[in-house]
């Protein structure tokens, strides 16, 4: 099982779990290819889209939900800097290099799968992230929770933003109410 979010997400949401002050400076000579680390638990894959390579992690794992400790996965672009990549590596975080400068989202899924042994990805990023797997058609279920919370933030909320209008039609695949209020709805393709 693996889960994931953009580059923001994380850093307004893990800033314990980074550094953004350190200064990354490896030297040193770059594998080419993907840094791939297998598991030896049963521990889910905490997916990080960082294209260029600016999360700068001071540990190889994340606390979510409390108490759980997913091993972070860094999904980066060939614009990430080799100095960049020889710094996960020191750290013992694996990454996958998928795409030239935007992500290609097909090729890191299937990396994902054959390299890291993922079955089953849970993409729970903003609508940035959202809309790229959206725009690819990668969506095969929809999980949205309506929960009785008031937000107040100044910023517009979506479950996918994208520059191409590309509808797609999903079926109810089941209802329920939480024990919090809120409503629980599956959406499958």
């Amino acid at each position: 099982m693996a889960w994931g979010c953009g580059r923001l997400t994380y850093l307004l949401n893990y800033p314990d779990d980074l550094d953004q002050n350190l200064l990354i400076n490896e030297k040193g000579i770059l594998p080419e290819g993907d840094y791939v680390l297998k598991k030896e638990d049963d521990d889910a894959y905490c997916v990080v889209f960082d294209r260029k390579g600016r999360l700068n992690w001071i540990h190889d794992r994340v606390e979510y939900p409390e108490g759980y400790h997913p091993h972070v996965l860094e999904v980066v672009t060939k614009e990430a800097s080799p100095s960049y990549l020889l710094y996960l590596r020191k750290i013992g975080i694996p990454y996958i290099i998928a795409g030239d400068k935007d992500l290609d989202i097909p090729l890191f899924l299937k990396k994902l799968h054959e390299e890291f042994g993922v079955e089953r990805f849970a993409l729970c990023g903003g609508g940035n992230i959202n809309g790229s797997f959206f725009k690819e058609n990668l969506v095969d279920e929809i999980s949205i929770v309506i929960a009785p919370v008031y937000d107040g933030g100044k910023n517009d909320l979506s479950i996918a933003l994208s520059d191409e209008a590309s509808p797609r039609a999903y079926k109810l695949k089941g209802h329920s109410v939480l024990s919090s209020g809120g409503i629980y709805l599956e959406y499958v393709k």
